[in-house]
């Protein structure tokens, strides 16, 4: 998907594009850019701008476009060195992967570790693993690293296309751009921290893989809230198709929050009063926890179905002479 680490990519909206490496140091500088960025400039010293582009036009890099009108060619056509991918398809694949990667990783700690993903403290019988107890052991553990591995540099970039996408639109309210920004920064820990908790177990560190969770949660609950604020500013004045993603949107989250606040208090019980069952209940809450998450950002992401995702290389004007 990328060639080399010190390749860059190009997100590119209506009316500008923005530029980030996926090393880690420079997806943190995106980061920064991304929140200072402003329609009509870039608030940093003039001589880092020119620094900047000077080190941009010197240097060869992979492009990934999103447009804003539909494409004619067939899907995943590759022509003049450039794959073009649509949008909703990459949405639709990475969707199937990460579910069914979470659903195959609940089967296999099933049928290879039912005891000890099902065993708590109460040592009453329970039918299903918690999530942490089911990604903690092989080969599920081994399953669901290679599913986030695999879509972390997408959603990643997701992250940055939408808040340049929503912060370029003009909406009379002064608190717009500050939702924004928070809805980026919101997403961008919900990713971090399903990053942390995939790569720390429960096994190797309790306390921090619970601290990880705990903050998915959250940050997710506040983005999918912030997010549906945005969106129905950003296209308060459109068509009704706005108005059913809105709905799906609003759906979504208030499953999550409502799974949620159920799966603590079954939690609650199954701790104060160690009774059979209990613990199964919560876990397939936790299940529904995590798939309305998944379906929201599938949500989230098709309102870009118009678009699709280039993949090229760039030849810069020193390797042409």
């Amino acid at each position: 998907m990328f060639l080399t680490v010190s390749q860059y990519i190009h997100l590119e909206d209506r009316e500008k594009k923005f530029v980030f490496s996926f090393s880690f140091p420079k997806i943190l500088l995106a980061i920064l850019l991304c929140l200072f960025w402003r329609t009509d400039k870039v608030c940093l010293p003039n001589n880092f701008n020119d620094a900047l582009q000077t080190f941009i036009k010197s240097t060869d890099f992979a492009e990934l476009v999103m447009m804003t009108k539909k494409s004619s060619r067939d899907p995943f056509e590759m022509t003049d060195d450039v794959v073009y991918i649509p949008f909703k398809g990459a949405t639709i694949v990475s969707s199937i992967i990460v579910s069914g990667g979470f659903v195959l990783c609940i089967i296999l700690a099933l049928v290879y570790h039912f005891e000890r993903t099902t065993w708590t403290h109460c040592q009453v019988p329970n039918y299903l693993p918690s999530i942490s107890a089911a990604i903690s052991v092989p080969p599920s553990a081994y399953i669901w690293r290679l599913v986030v591995a695999s879509c972390a540099s997408q959603r990643l970039c997701t992250v940055v296309f939408h808040h340049k996408h929503y912060s370029n639109i003009f909406v009379p309210n002064s608190y717009y751009r500050r939702l924004c920004k928070l809805c980026f920064g919101s997403e961008f820990l919900e990713n971090l921290c399903l990053i942390g908790l995939t790569c720390i177990s429960s096994t190797e560190n309790h306390g921090l893989h619970a601290m990880f969770f705990i903050g998915f949660q959250l940050f997710a609950v506040i983005f999918m809230f912030l997010m549906c604020i945005v969106y129905s500013m950003a296209t308060m004045s459109e068509d009704n198709s706005h108005t059913k993603s809105l709905k799906w949107k609003w759906g979504a989250f208030l499953t999550n929050v409502a799974a949620f606040v159920t799966a603590m208090g079954f939690y609650y019980l199954h701790n104060a009063y160690c009774r059979p069952g209990v613990y199964t209940v919560f876990a397939f809450l936790e299940y529904i926890i995590v798939l309305s998450n998944i379906a929201y950002h599938v949500c989230v992401s098709l309102d870009f179905s118009d678009r699709e995702i280039r993949f090229g290389v760039i030849q810069s004007k020193n390797s042409l002479n």
